[in-house]
C-alpha cells in the first residue's frame, strides 16, 4: 500500500470482536511525529487529529523515518537500542535493529538517498552509521567530541550536520562519510538539543535548552538569527521542526508542543498539552526527504564491497563518492574491497536477537550482518568455509550466513538448514574437520548431526536423555561431549558417533548451561559463548 492510497479507517472483523485500526497517514495532510517517551505519536497539520503510531515503549527520545520506504526509526535510551517499525503495520510489530554496544542514542537521523541511519551516542562518545537493518556499522566521529546529540542529514549535497553539548558547545557539519569536519556556530550556544535543516529556504535551526532560545543560520553557519528567546516559551526545548512558515518545538518543562513564526518568532501557538514527555519531534511528508541530484554510488554501489558515501561538497579529494568498512574491517588498495582484520583471537556472542562477536586483543565489538534472529541460543562457526551457524529456539530452527561480511551478508541473506522436527535447539557444534553440524533437541531429548546444509540427517542418540543442553566436539579425536539438564544432571563423552558413551561428571553439577574444549590452537576464534534466559 503506498502511502499516498493510504485510508484513515480500516475495520477487521473476528467473529464478534472489531478491531479498528487508523491507517495514521493519508497523504492530504503533513503530520508531526513525536517522541513521548511511552510511545510515539502523530499530530496532523491543520486538522490537529492526534494518533498513537508506536506504543508500549520504555524511553523513546529521538526519531526519523524513511518517507519512500513506509519506516519509522527510533531509538530507546532505557532499553539501550535502537528499533524500526513500518508506518502501515497495523499490528504495531517493530524490530530491534542496533541492540550491542549501545549507551544513550540521543540523536538519530535518516539519510533517505543512500539508505543509511546515524546516530549519536553520549555514552561511547561517538557518532555511528549502518545500513537500515543496523548491519555494517561504521564509527564516523570517536574524537574531538564529548557529548554528541543532535543530528541532521542533507543527502543531496552529501552533508551530515550534529551538535555536541561539551565544554565547548557547537554545531558542527561534515561529510556523510564523517570527514571534512567544520564547525559552523560556536557563539551564543550551551546545549544545542535539537537540529533541522529548512530545504526550502537553505537554513538550518536548532533549539538550545539552556539559553531558551531558537535559532537559525545558513547551511555554512553564516547570518545567524535568534528567532525566539523566552523563558516563558522556551524554559527547555528539545525537539524542533520546520513546516511553510512555523517552527515546532517540543517544551520538557511544560510537556507541550508549540510553534511560532519562523521569520521573526510572533505570535506563539500551543499545538498540543498535557503530554506525559515530549522528546524529538519531525515533519512527516514527503517535501522533507527530496531526492534532486540522484545517488552519485548507483545502482551497483559505486564498486564498494561495503558502504558508498558522497563526499562533501567542499572535499579536496577528486571524488564523488568514498568506499568505507564497518568497524572491523580494513580497505584494500583498490580502496573499494573491505577485508576483516584478522590475526587476534575472538569470541562470538548470540544475544537473541543479535549476534556480534569481540576482538580479545582490541576489546573492539561489532554486530554481525545477520537480521531476522528473535532468540538465538547456540552459535559456531566454519572458518575454513566462511560460515557461521545458530539455533533459534522460537523460530525452531538451525541457519546459516557468512561469517566475514560482504555484500551478500549485508543484504540479509541468510538460509534455514534445518526447519523440520526439531523443537528446541539448546546446543550445536560444527565439526570443522568433516564437515558436520551436531545439535542437541531438549524438546524432542535426542541428539542430531547432518551435513553443513542440513542434508543426511541421522539422530545419533535418543536414549538415556532427560534434557540434552550444550555440545562439544574434538574431530582430531572423534569424541563429542554434551551435557543433561534432567533429573540427574551429567556431562556425557562419546565418539562422534554417538557410540561409546561415558559419564565423566554427576557431581556438584546441577544446570550445565555451556561446555567447552579448551587449548584449541588451529583456530583464530578460540571460544564460543551460548547464552540463554
Amino acid at each position: 500500500m503506498k502511502t499516498a492510497d493510504r485510508k484513515n479507517l480500516i475495520f477487521l472483523c473476528f467473529g464478534s470482536l472489531f478491531l479498528q485500526v487508523s491507517a495514521l497517514f493519508d497523504g492530504t495532510h503533513p503530520n508531526l511525529l513525536y517522541a513521548n517517551i511511552l510511545q510515539i505519536d502523530s499530530i496532523e497539520i491543520n486538522t490537529w487529529r492526534n494518533n498513537s503510531v508506536v506504543p508500549g515503549l520504555s524511553r523513546a527520545i529521538s526519531l526519523d523515518y524513511h518517507y519512500s520506504m513506509g519506516l519509522i526509526f527510533w531509538t530507546d535510551v532505557l532499553e539501550m537500542k535502537i528499533a524500526t517499525m513500518h508506518i502501515d503495520n497495523m499490528l504495531n510489530i517493530n524490530e530491534d535493529i542496533v541492540r550491542t554496544k549501545i549507551g544513550r542514542p540521543d540523536g538519530i537521523a535518516v539519510d533517505w538517498i543512500y539508505n543509511h541511519l546515524y546516530w549519536t551516542d553520549d555514552v561511547y562518545h561517538h557518532i555511528q552509521v549502518s545500513n537500515l537493518d543496523g548491519s555494517m556499522r561504521r564509527t564516523l566521529i570517536d574524537y574531538g567530541i564529548e557529548r554528541p546529540r543532535a543530528l541532521a542529514l542533507d543527502p543531496n549535497r552529501g552533508i551530515m550536520f550534529f551538535s555536541d553539548w561539551g565544554s565547548v558547545p557547537r554545531i558542527e557539519r561534515c561529510g556523510l562519510d564523517g570527514r571534512d569536519r567544520q564547525i559552523i556556530v560556536v557563539t551564543d550556544i550551551a546545549w544545542p538539543n535539537g537540529l533541522v535543516i529548512d530545504h526550502k529556504d537553505e537554513r538550518l535551526y536548532w533549539t538550545d535548552g539552556a539559553l531558551f532560545q531558537i535559532k537559525s543560520s545558513t547551511l555554512d553557519g553564516k547570518d545567524v538569527k535568534t528567532i525566539i528567546k523566552d523563558v516563558k516559551y522556551l524554559p527547555h526545548p528539545f525537539g524542533i521542526a520546520v513546516h511553510d512558515q512555523y517552527v515546532y518545538w517540543t517544551n520538557w518543562e511544560y510537556k507541550s508542543l508549540l510553534r511560532t513564526n519562523k521569520y521573526d518568532g510572533s505570535y506563539v501557538e500551543t499545538v498540543q498539552r498535557d503530554l506525559t514527555s515530549p522528546m524529538d519531534i519531525k515533519l512527516y511528508d514527503s517535501n522533507v526527504q527530496p531526492n534532486l541530484g540522484g545517488n552519485v554510488c548507483g545502482y551497483f554501489n559505486g564498486g564498494c564491497s561495503h558502504l558508498c558515501f558522497p563526499t562533501s561538497p567542499w572535499s579536496e579529494r577528486n571524488a564523488k563518492y568514498t568506499c568505507s568498512c564497518p568497524d572491523g574491517y580494513d580497505i584494500e588498495s583498490d580502496n573499494q574491497t573491505c577485508t576483516k582484520q584478522g590475526g587476534n583471537a575472538q569470541l562470538i556472542i548470540a544475544e537473541h536477537q543479535s549476534i556480534s562477536r569481540i576482538d580479545l586483543e582490541s576489546l573492539q565489538s561489532d554486530a554481525l550482518d545477520v537480521t531476522g534472529l528473535l532468540n538465538t541460543v547456540a552459535v559456531d562457526f566454519h572458518l575454513e568455509k566462511d560460515l557461521v551457524f545458530w539455533t533459534d529456539v522460537t523460530l525452531k530452527g538451525i541457519y546459516v550466513s557468512y561469517l566475514s561480511g560482504g555484500l551478500l551478508s549485508g543484504l540479509g541473506i541468510r538460509k534455514a538448514i534445518i526447519s523440520e522436527d526439531i523443537n528446541t535447539p539448546d546446543g550445536m557444534a560444527v565439526d570443522w574437520t568433516y564437515d558436520h553440524i551436531y545439535w542437541t533437541d531438549a524438546g524432542l531429548n535426542h541428539i542430531q548431526v547432518s551435513n553443513l546444509d542440513g542434508s543426511f540427517r541421522k539422530t545419533l542418540i535418543n536414549t538415556r536423555l532427560d534434557e540434552p543442553r550444550a555440545i562439544a566436539l574434538l574431530p582430531q579425536e572423534g569424541l563429542m561431549f554434551f551435557t543433561d539438564w534432567g533429573i540427574n544432571p551429567k556431562i556425557e563423552r562419546c565418539t562422534m558417533d554417538g557410540s561409546k558413551r561415558y559419564t565423566i561428571i554427576t557431581k556438584e553439577i546441577r544446570w550445565p548451561n555451556g561446555i567447552v574444549i579448551g587449548k584449541i590452537n588451529t583456530e583464530r576464534f578460540e571460544k564460543k559463548i551460548f547464552s540463554r534466559c
